[in-house]
């Protein structure tokens, strides 16, 4: 089951979809209580728009290991996908009970309190995703959204020079860094 699991992470870093499906199908009928090769099928699943079989394979992961970050912060993301964003709150928050330094799974708490128009609680989970991971340019990008959403118009443009920055090839905080300095421009 290890091998089978270490091919299929392989095939996934590779691209080849189906073939890491196949390997962590099979790790988990090998093994079935092998909660990392349900977390990584679940990856592979919801990658390839399998959400329901997704959720089934995070939904077992987290019953082999309840205390699993990982597969709850995997969770919490197909929830957000699918709209469900209570639900989604909920496993995110349980994923960052479990782990508070987990920087990705505070990026998705804020985007989705951000797109659910909670400001002040994306702004602050948000600035905790970019005090975790300082050099993560998607962090940075987030963070700026939610500075951009109170108004606060000069710390957005840091976040986002921040994050154009960290990853230049980036486009979104570009944009959103030209049309706040166009807008700051107009004003002045």
């Amino acid at each position: 089951a290890d091998l089978l699991n270490l091919a299929a992470a392989a095939a996934y870093n590779l691209g080849d979809m189906a073939k890491a499906e196949a390997c962590w199908r099979q790790a988990v009928t090998v093994k079935p209580t092998f909660a990392e090769a349900y977390n990584n099928l679940g990856a592979v699943l919801k990658a390839r728009n399998a959400l329901s079989d997704a959720e089934a394979a995070f939904t077992q992961a987290i019953k082999l290991i309840p205390n699993n970050p990982g597969a709850l912060h995997n969770l919490g993301q197909l929830q957000a996908a699918r709209g469900e964003a209570a639900a989604a709150e909920t496993s995110l928050r349980e994923a960052l009970r479990l782990s508070p330094q987990f920087p990705a799974a505070w990026t998705d708490l804020g985007n989705l309190f951000l797109e659910g128009g909670k400001k002040s609680e994306a702004l602050e989970a948000l600035r905790n995703a970019v005090q975790l991971a300082p050099n993560d340019p998607i962090a940075a990008y987030n963070l700026g959204r939610a500075l951009e959403a109170q108004s606060l118009v000069s710390e957005a443009i840091s976040a986002y020079e921040q994050a154009v920055a960290l990853a230049p090839g980036f486009a979104q905080p570009w944009n959103n860094l030209g049309v706040l300095q166009y807008s700051q421009r107009r004003s002045e």
